[in-house]
């Protein structure tokens, strides 16, 4: 279920992630559509650990996630260190556009997330 009443805390973070993001894009237009500029896209658990991916489309063809420099033409010559010559970007330390923050307020409508709300309920 949609809502159509954002709380101000959804407002706020939702606005928040949109000026990361076009600021991002603006300096890094040429950005990975794919991962985002990470590099890697998310696969889930392994052992209670995240585990991830290389990019099919940026890392996986030895293009930087970032700037979409050619850094490797053959991206088995990609390790863990590689550092984009153009932009500066490395593997593990430099981040991309952030996942988009998650709306609650629907639970907020259906009065299952009254928490939200910070209604005591003693």
């Amino acid at each position: 279920m949609a809502s159509e009443q954002h709380t101000e805390q959804c407002l706020h973070d939702t606005a928040e992630w949109e000026r990361i993001k076009n600021e991002y894009e603006s300096q890094w237009p040429c950005y990975c559509r794919t991962c985002n500029g990470w590099g890697f896209v998310g696969c889930g658990n392994r052992c209670d650990e995240p585990w991830a991916d290389p990019c099919v489309d940026c890392t996986e063809q030895g293009r930087c996630p970032r700037c979409g420099h050619q850094i490797y033409d053959d991206p088995y010559d990609w390790e863990d260190d590689t550092t984009c010559p153009e932009c500066g970007w490395r593997e593990g330390v430099t981040e991309g556009i952030p996942e988009a923050p998650e709306c609650l307020c629907w639970l907020a409508e259906e009065g299952a997330g009254s928490w939200l709300r910070n209604e005591d309920h003693d």
